[in-house]
């Protein structure tokens, strides 16, 4: 390991910086300085990165890679950027990985890699994006995952099985897309969710079996009048 190491960055304004790390550094904040891009490379020498901030600024493309050797890392924050596609598939292995923030971007897909077992990813923030699909078996391994904001994208449809997998979500937040129908049979299974929000004018439907289910996710009491039961 490095006792530092030297971040490259480029700037809108077409400048290169030079920022040096040192070991002791826990905490990266290079938001709001106008970045374009920003090689990552250097990271994993220093050994004990638990956050990089990357919110607020223009990048349009960055390569995760190097975070993928950052074993300590629980926070990842590429908010408010540029972003039009992007592989997490770097970070799929990632055990301490508790937050992924991607909220306002440009995103229209996310390459997805299953996460590896027991993983500790708790939140994931995509909204205000242009989603129209993604795969929420990417979630599968994390039974600690509590936060799933998907808000304000272009989502047409979308399959909640995988979230039975994650019996400690407590909020899943759909609003604002394109969801002709969903079916929230899963979500009877979830008895932590404490906010779950859809459009009025999304189609809700369940498996008919739950309609006499004793105990119902309190997130779902107001809606159950708008639920259609379906035969499987």
């Amino acid at each position: 390991m490095w006792e530092k190491a030297t971040i490259r960055y480029e700037m809108d304004t077409g400048e290169v910086f030079e920022s040096t790390i040192t070991e002791r550094m826990r905490e990266l904040d290079f938001s709001r300085r106008g970045i374009t891009s920003i090689d990552l490379s250097p990271l994993p020498e220093l050994g004990g990165v638990v956050a990089i901030d990357l919110s607020h600024n223009k990048i349009s493309h960055i390569d995760l890679g190097p975070l993928g050797d950052c074993s300590s890392l629980r926070v990842v924050n590429l908010s408010h950027n540029l972003l039009k596609e992007l592989s997490l598939i770097p970070l799929a292995h990632l055990n301490s990985l508790e937050t992924i923030d991607l909220s306002h971007n440009q995103l229209e897909q996310i390459d997805f890699s299953k996460i590896k077992e027991h993983s500790n990813l708790r939140r994931f923030y995509a909204s205000n994006n242009r989603l129209r699909s993604i795969d929420l078996e990417w979630f599968t391994e994390c039974e600690n995952f509590q936060f799933l904001i998907l808000t304000n994208n272009e989502l047409e449809t979308l399959n909640l099985r995988p979230l039975v997998y994650c019996p400690q979500l407590k909020y899943l937040m759909l609003s604002g897309n394109t969801l002709s129908e969903l079916d929230i049979s899963p979500l009877f299974h979830l008895y932590e969710l404490e906010v779950f929000t859809v459009d009025d004018k999304t189609r809700l439907v369940a498996n008919s079996r739950l309609k006499s289910a004793g105990t119902v996710p309190l997130s779902l009491v107001d809606k159950i009048y708008r639920v259609e039961w379906i035969e499987e």
